[in-house]
């Protein structure tokens, strides 16, 4: 089983199905065809760059969150289990609020329009980000959410930069739900409903052809 930074969105290994965190909060049309293992899409180049940048400037965006939280455990492994789904991934880092308050940092790029609306409407604009964070906070005991959003302008020119603290928005039982749905659906032979037309690039967006 891969286990990497380039592991797959969605794998199998001895019975179980591992998940990205990072994956499964996204379009439940493409998590569930990736469950299926669907051939997907060569995944795009610019945003490949673009995610490469954003890994570079990671350790920037938590410096920056660390002027005002100290942050600790980076990087460390999770996993959300939960019956044959095992939801995987790293942790950027655990900030100290203070008043024995501690927050998963998460550190994240974004385009300028992404972060515009960010800005505009803030991280409820970004289901999968929601998610994500939400499983991670669950899974080590954490109560909140300190997300930094730096503008990828690219490694030679700094963008705008935003911080936010929030409480996780989804529940261990909303959670539970959507993993419930996904293994459901996975194992049915109709083609789940796209919950984000219009969205981000989809690594399954041929199969809007064959409606």
């Amino acid at each position: 089983m891969k286990t990497g930074i380039d592991r797959p969105r969605a794998q199998w290994h001895e019975g179980k199905l591992y998940l990205r965190a990072s994956w499964f909060g996204s379009c439940l049309r493409a998590v569930v065809l990736s469950v299926r293992g669907e051939h997907q899409c060569a995944d795009c180049p610019f945003l490949m760059s673009k995610a490469r940048d954003g890994q570079y400037l990671e350790s920037d965006i938590l410096a920056r969150i660390g002027k005002r939280y100290p942050v600790t455990a980076r990087q460390e492994q999770v996993e959300y289990r939960r019956g044959k789904i095992v939801v995987t991934g790293h942790v950027d880092g655990v900030a100290d609020l203070g008043n024995n308050r501690r927050a998963l940092a998460e550190a994240k790029t974004m385009s300028t329009t992404r972060f515009n609306t960010w800005m505009e409407a803030g991280p409820r604009a970004f289901p999968s980000y929601i998610w994500q964070t939400s499983v991670y906070a669950h899974s080590q005991g954490l109560q909140y959410v300190c997300m930094g959003i730096l503008e990828n302008l690219g490694l030679a020119e700094p963008g705008r930069f935003d911080m936010l603290v929030f409480q996780p928005l989804r529940s261990m039982e909303e959670i539970d739900a959507r993993l419930d749905m996904i293994w459901d659906m996975a194992q049915e032979k109709a083609m789940p409903a796209c919950t984000d037309k219009g969205g981000f690039w989809c690594p399954y967006r041929h199969k809007y052809c064959e409606e």
